[in-house]
């Protein structure tokens, strides 16, 4: 597999499973994919990555050919890695938005992971977002990014579980569904999920003992479950 996102995204679903993961031969220079379908007992998810590195959609063409290579699995959900916007424009930014389109059309929800980090030095702000893609359905994030992409009121600055939840909520009613992760303290990790504005779910789980691989993806799961959309 290649030293990217995709790969690291591939490494630790297996590594979440169980499996050992030492034997996986990181490759340098050579894209893992541009896509992951992550398959569940009634739906799936289409995992996309068009990021700089391996390229693939950065055409009309090569979109029309990966939407006739999804059509057969029916995704109910797309999830967006926010990677893909960091200097998109010109045609690629058109073949996210039609990406997008296209999608949310055929009945998949569409759902936006704010990576990187940095995320409004490295693209912009949540405005400059849905000027971009247009409308979605959700969005994933990590505490400390959207810190900086929305304002929690002062009382709460402290509180990390109930900033998490007042942000979800924020989120909830600007897209749908609004999740919001974050490690608290140093032994668990946790998520707020909210939809439509109200607070739907709160997780936090032990990181003391299996550590951190594959946990994030793990939540959101739960998450996308928690609101149908897988």
């Amino acid at each position: 597999m290649g030293d990217d996102l995709p790969g690291e995204f591939v490494r630790s679903h297996i590594g979440s499973t169980g499996l050992l993961t030492e034997g996986i031969q990181r490759v340098d220079g050579q894209p893992t994919t541009t896509c992951v379908m992550t398959y569940f007992p009634e739906k799936q998810r289409l995992m996309v990555y068009p990021g700089r590195s391996g390229l693939r959609m950065s055409s009309a063409d090569h979109l029309d050919s990966f939407l006739r290579l999804v059509e057969p699995y029916a995704p109910s959900c797309t999830w967006l890695s926010g990677h893909s916007l960091n200097g998109a424009q010109g045609e690629r930014l058109q073949v996210l938005r039609s990406l997008r389109e296209e999608m949310a059309a055929r009945g998949s929800k569409v759902v936006l992971d704010l990576v990187p980090h940095r995320f409004r030095d490295l693209v912009g702000g949540l405005a400059k977002v849905d000027g971009m893609l247009g409308r979605i359905d959700g969005v994933v994030g990590e505490l400390d990014t959207l810190d900086e992409l929305l304002d929690s009121p002062r009382g709460l600055r402290g509180a990390t579980a109930d900033r998490m939840k007042y942000l979800a909520e924020e989120l909830g009613v600007r897209y749908g569904l609004g999740v919001v992760q974050s490690r608290l303290g140093t032994d668990s990790y946790g998520q707020a999920v909210a939809l439509d504005g109200t607070l739907v779910d709160w997780q936090e789980e032990s990181i003391a003992d299996r550590g951190m691989r594959g946990l994030g993806d793990r939540l959101a799961v739960k998450a996308l479950t928690t609101a149908k959309y897988l």
